[in-house]
């Protein structure tokens, strides 16, 4: 038994050394992008021309197809585009509505189960 777990402890070490260098080469990488963004925002304040830009605008596909690998459903894209339509004016009057149906809705569930229970309380 303890040369089993003595063998398990050997694996957990490979595997925690494995996470030290991918996260160590991720940190040095990360330094790395992080000096040259300075540099190029200090070459942008002392007005130098920096080639590159910002990259490529995000498009509809893009964002789409991120929020996807997301887990987020058609169902969800339609209500997150509907949730961007709704002006600042209509906020307000959105969360009173969407507060009347939570209770709604709790009352509901709480008539069921009452009504379910009511013989044993």
């Amino acid at each position: 038994m303890n040369q089993a777990t003595a063998e398990d402890h050997k694996g957990l070490t490979g595997k925690a050394e494995r996470a030290i260098a991918d996260c160590q080469t991720a940190a040095a990488e990360a330094a790395t992008k992080a000096a040259a963004a300075k540099d190029r925002v200090e070459r942008i304040k002392r007005g130098d021309d920096v080639p590159g830009g910002l990259g490529k605008p995000l498009t509809r596909d893009d964002a789409e197809r991120i929020f996807r690998e997301a887990a987020m459903t058609t169902s969800d894209l339609r209500r997150m585009a509907r949730l961007c339509e709704i002006s600042d004016s209509a906020w307000d009057e959105l969360m009173q509505e969407v507060h009347r149906r939570t209770h709604q809705a709790q009352d509901t569930a709480v008539i069921a189960i009452w009504r379910k229970y009511r013989d044993r309380i």
